[in-house]
């Protein structure tokens, strides 16, 4: 005889659903959850601008720049970078 679950499943297709669940579904939905997550703190970091302009003046990048632009060997005129 078959048993029977809660929705009248038999008891060897839960089990199966159990596993596809655990094994499929989860794993999905976090990583659905995961990129939905990182797509829109990317659209909302992008309204700000990353926060460079607070960071530029945070770090006084502008006096790191004017010391060791002029020492970049790899690309010419460094120094006239802008912030």
């Amino acid at each position: 005889m078959v048993s029977y679950s809660l929705y009248f499943i038999p008891a060897k297709h839960h089990n199966i659903m159990n596993t596809v669940k655990r094994f499929l579904f989860w794993p999905l939905f976090f990583t659905c959850q995961l990129v939905a997550l990182a797509l829109v703190s990317w659209h909302l970091l992008a309204q700000f601008h990353f926060a460079y302009p607070a960071g530029y003046q945070l770090l006084d990048l502008d006096k790191h720049i004017a010391e060791f632009a002029p020492l970049n060997r790899y690309k010419d005129d460094f120094e006239y970078t802008t912030p």
